[in-house]
């Protein structure tokens, strides 16, 4: 694997910045869960935004991330959510008289409705009259470990590197794949008839000022899907540079990405982790005398024992939704729900507690459908216990743990419509994001922890850093 960190001779982000003003740039970040935001800070998340909301955005020329949750849909209706924002974006920058620039930010790990999110986005690009010359796929992660080299995802484990091919990721029930090399598997999911597959290597980006990379997109055929090889930060903000350099050219782009180009493709600078700086004072926020909420749906190893550390760190009280008597109860469902939810909220007036589901992965086997459905009815039921919550019951935070978990739960539980990005408890991972005024909890500290990030440490250190208590945080 290559090591070196090279930076260009002058300051690229100020060059990205640049160009993005000149440019009328303005980037709406459909996130198909809500962890694409954890290089960024400041900025604006909304959910199902009208074309008002978007054009003050817009008029700000800031980066917006709109969660569409579609990660958690079937395909048809991932591509009608996609669909959807974009149109309401669209209309939204014409008023503002912008440049709508669209990312579609998915999984580091290659999860998601890569073929019919990018068709819906094309689609809708089309009707309005900017028809998308080249897709540009950026899954790195380079924060948490995932780089992408030789065509090929590779995941950090236990200190080094293995294919996303051969981690437990590429088993997923509804997502699950083989293909190793990144050309192959971009080609598996757009099916027989797709346009060519590129690369950028990391040669090209790190070689001649990146011009050989940004020949590489402009001479990508119509309907190409260009495949960004990053290792660094550096690589990013190279990459962003050859992306721009062919919008000059007359390219119009789509990305795909995972988390970290979002901040390259805007030339935000890094944010200091709160693991340095400690959390920011909560102010009104934080009610006194109440305890924190911590929610956790993944079912990740690494979650698991995640979960096991910051039990016995914190002395969490554990209320357990049994998923096999929900999923076996038929019309008592709604009997096991409000019993758990009985069940937290008297947790919640003692303890800091966490509502956690039974540890084993219900799926229909060979039906990625049907596994979507068992997960939506675990998740209706999660969503539903933590609304069920008193408005008056005083809570401290809100940690959510999995990547649609973080989604409905504010949303559904807390019934949130915007929040704003505060920052990071870790270099690039584990968003904290404040509460819009709209919800019963407005200022509430809600943190996005995805379920594949960390160490077994990380959910303890999160919740010592939201007490306050750097010196506990695992060095």
């Amino acid at each position: 694997m290559v090591d070196e960190n090279l930076r260009p001779a002058s300051d690229p982000l100020s060059r990205i910045r640049d160009h993005n003003q000149h440019s009328a740039a303005w980037f709406v970040i459909l996130d198909d869960d809500p962890t694409g935001a954890q290089a960024v800070h400041g900025v604006t998340v909304l959910i199902e935004p009208g074309v008002e909301e978007l054009r003050r955005s817009a008029d700000r020329r800031e980066p917006t991330f709109v969660w569409t949750n579609s990660r958690s849909l079937s395909g048809p209706d991932a591509q009608a959510v996609n669909r959807e924002i974009a149109r309401t974006a669209f209309k939204a920058a014409q008023r503002a008289g912008v440049r709508p620039v669209f990312v579609s930010r998915s999984d580091s790990t290659l999860r998601g409705h890569f073929a019919a999110e990018l068709s819906a986005l094309r689609a809708v690009c089309a009707e309005a009259g900017r028809p998308v010359d080249t897709v540009v796929f950026v899954p790195a992660f380079v924060e948490a470990g995932r780089v992408t080299e030789d065509d090929v995802q590779w995941v950090l484990r236990d200190g080094d590197f293995v294919p996303a091919a051969q981690t437990e990721f590429a088993g997923d029930a509804t997502f699950g794949y083989r293909e190793r090399d990144l050309r192959s598997w971009v080609a598996a999911r757009l099916g027989e008839g797709a346009a060519a597959v590129k690369s950028v290597s990391l040669e090209a980006l790190r070689g001649d000022g990146g011009r050989e990379a940004a020949q590489v997109i402009m001479s990508a055929g119509d309907g190409a899907v260009v495949i960004g090889n990053a290792r660094t930060a550096s690589d990013l903000e190279a990459l962003a540079l050859a992306c721009q350099t062919a919008e000059r050219a007359g390219r119009r782009i789509l990305y795909r990405t995972g988390p970290s180009f979002v901040r390259a493709l805007i030339g935000q600078p890094p944010g200091t982790p709160f693991a340095e700086t400690g959390m920011p004072d909560p102010g009104s926020a934080v009610q006194e005398g109440g305890f924190g909420l911590t929610v956790v749906g993944s079912h990740t190893a690494l979650t698991s024992s995640q979960l096991e550390v910051a039990v016995r760190r914190h002395g969490l009280a554990a209320v357990e939704l049994d998923v096999d008597t929900l999923l076996a109860s038929g019309d008592r469902a709604e009997k096991v729900v409000a019993d758990c939810a009985a069940a937290l909220e008297q947790s919640l007036r003692h303890a800091h507690s966490v509502l956690v589901t039974s540890r084993t992965v219900r799926t229909v086997a060979d039906d990625r459908e049907r596994s979507l459905a068992v997960a939506r009815r675990v998740s209706d039921a999660v969503c539903s216990i933590v609304a069920r919550l008193p408005a008056d019951l005083p809570l401290r935070h809100v940690v959510a743990k999995g990547g649609i978990t973080s989604h409905e739960v504010a949303v559904r539980g807390l019934g949130m419509r915007q929040a704003r990005v505060m920052g990071q408890m870790f270099t690039g991972q584990v968003s904290v994001l404040r509460l819009g005024a709209d919800t019963a909890r407005p200022g509430l500290p809600y943190v996005v922890f995805p379920g594949n990030v960390g160490d077994t440490n990380t959910l303890a250190d999160v919740l010592s850093l939201l007490e306050g208590d750097q010196g506990a945080v695992a060095r």
